[in-house]
């Protein structure tokens, strides 16, 4: 695990003012290209006559995956050379070009005759080794734009990869596959449009810093705590090989997957438009679970008429909780510096690596227990089990920042240090993260229960105490008993002192107690 300290915003971070936002969303849509040419198929089947053998699709999945594991492999090993190198002209072309070129051998290759084995295992290599290098490429982007523009832009791409993948199945075979072949080259484009955007804003806010004296300030901020987010990766690939195992066994249709993509997606940009201030991004991790559990129950009880919401379903978890870390992840590079290539490097190729455990362990299953279908709903009940058990104790709602790797240090000092280093949270946390901080830290600094500690967050939100006995289902008495309990382990008398009280706690608040 990586454990490292690291100065508050100590590299250059762009608002949303500073980004001339009318410039940007469109650009920074881009990656809906990309991640259209991800999820669309080759649109091939009705081009040649004659299809790939077993073999050579075999040999064609392991050049792809081996060539992007390798460029993963390469971005979180030689992050800070590589970054530079990614985002000139130069690097994201002939990325593109790569991605470009590998599509069209691999969708061609079955009208070469005798080429087509070469054809497919070069396409397949360029195709693998592009997808990763792009992938982290559009990551770099993020991690330099705030939260609210990387909410709006990741999940609007997920919302128009699957637009346009519903676009391709209306057209011709033959045109939809030119259409896919020319995607990567037009994401390159918007990509290499947002780089330049951003090094311009990026110079004239330095130059801002240095003229008002700034870049000084932020020097002597308060340092973090800042290590690997471990759990989440684990996490991250467990809902990676949860998702494949499901897809390899099921084969469900694609069309309901991309129904999911739509309906998540379409949720967040909503909600990060119009209501950003009161959206909890962490509603995704909190409808991910019962989603995935769901979809993959209704399968294993073989409930035919359910065959579309199974698709929905799993697929709108798997997407949410990808938005959610993805999200996350760019808003901790943005936040703090840290390199997005081997960041999300690592993360991406923990995903990677289960997503092939899951594929490869659900083909074996179908392959040697072809006629026990109750051993495939055995192992598939297995992974749920294990999901459920693991979200249960990896991802903390109550200690959020500290889950993610995130910690100011004051928080880790004794009382006299936290209150004479008054820190400023909301240099490294959202609102939310602040919020549930504070409360989480009142809470075991007073030995509040864990009744008592939602109560006081509901308090602090200024709900009455009808709101909090229709909110917490409880009675009456037992709502005012908690509220007498709180007031007397933190020696107050009234609800004011008590958000005085959350606001307060080591260092003053920047965005008030608002949940």
């Amino acid at each position: 695990m990586t454990t490292s300290k690291t100065k508050a915003r100590r590299h250059v971070s762009l608002s949303e003012a500073a980004l001339k936002p009318g410039s940007f969303p469109c650009r920074l849509l881009g990656m809906g290209f990309f991640l259209a040419w991800i999820v669309g198929s080759r649109f091939s089947d009705n081009l040649f006559i004659g299809a790939p053998s077993n073999n050579l699709l075999g040999l064609a999945s392991l050049f792809d995956n081996g060539a992007n594991i390798v460029a993963l492999l390469l971005c979180a090993a030689f992050a800070r050379r590589l970054t530079p190198l990614l985002r000139n002209a130069s690097g994201v072309y002939l990325v593109g070009v790569c991605i470009a070129l590998g599509t069209a051998l691999g969708t061609f290759a079955p009208a070469s005759g005798k080429a087509q084995p070469i054809l497919s295992v070069v396409g397949a290599a360029l195709h693998g080794a592009g997808f990763g290098f792009m992938f982290l490429q559009w990551n770099d982007v993020y991690s330099r734009v705030p939260m609210r523009l990387v909410s709006i832009a990741y999940a609007g791409s997920y919302l128009i990869s699957a637009l346009l993948f519903f676009l391709c199945l209306a057209l011709d075979p033959l045109i939809a596959a030119l259409i896919e072949c020319s995607l990567p080259l037009v994401s390159a484009f918007l990509l290499l449009q947002n780089n330049s955007l951003l090094a311009k804003a990026e110079a004239e806010a330095a130059e801002a810093e240095e003229t008002e004296g700034e870049a000084a300030q932020a020097a002597d901020s308060p340092a973090t705590h800042w290590r690997f987010p471990l759990q989440p990766a684990v996490l991250m690939g467990l809902y990676a090989f949860a998702y494949h195992f499901f897809l390899h066994l099921s084969r469900p249709s694609s069309v309901s997957d991309q129904m999911g993509v739509v309906l998540i997606a379409g949720i967040v940009v909503v909600m990060c438009l119009f209501f950003f201030d009161r959206f909890d991004l962490r509603i995704l991790f909190k409808i991910a679970l019962p989603c995935m559990t769901g979809g993959l129950l209704l399968h294993i009880l073989k409930i035919d008429a359910a065959a579309t919401l199974i698709g929905v379903l799993t697929n709108l978890s798997f997407t949410g909780f990808t938005l959610f870390t993805m999200i996350i992840l760019c808003n901790i590079c943005y936040r703090y510096g840290v390199v997005a290539l081997w960041l999300i490097g690592i993360i991406r190729l923990i995903s990677k690596v289960f997503h092939l455990l899951g594929s490869y362990s659900a083909n074996w299953l179908s392959g040697t227990y072809a006629d026990q279908a109750f051993v495939a709903d055995a192992a598939l009940a297995l992974v749920v089990v294990v999901l459920v058990t693991v979200c249960m104790f990896s991802l903390n709602e109550r200690d959020f920042a500290a889950t993610w790797g995130i910690t100011p240090l004051a928080a880790r000092t004794k009382e006299g240090a936290e209150e004479s280093g008054a820190v400023t949270l909301a240099a490294v946390m959202g609102p939310h993260e602040e919020f549930a901080w504070r409360l989480a830290r009142v809470a075991r600094h007073f030995g509040l229960t864990h009744r008592e500690e939602d109560v006081l967050a509901l308090l602090a939100q200024n709900q009455s105490v009808a709101q909090i006995e229709k909110t917490l289902f409880i009675s009456h008495g037992t709502a005012k008993g908690h509220i007498r309990h709180i007031y007397a382990k933190l020696d107050i008398h009234s609800r004011d002192e008590a958000i005085e009280t959350v606001r307060s706690m080591y260092g003053p608040s920047s965005a008030g107690t608002s949940a």
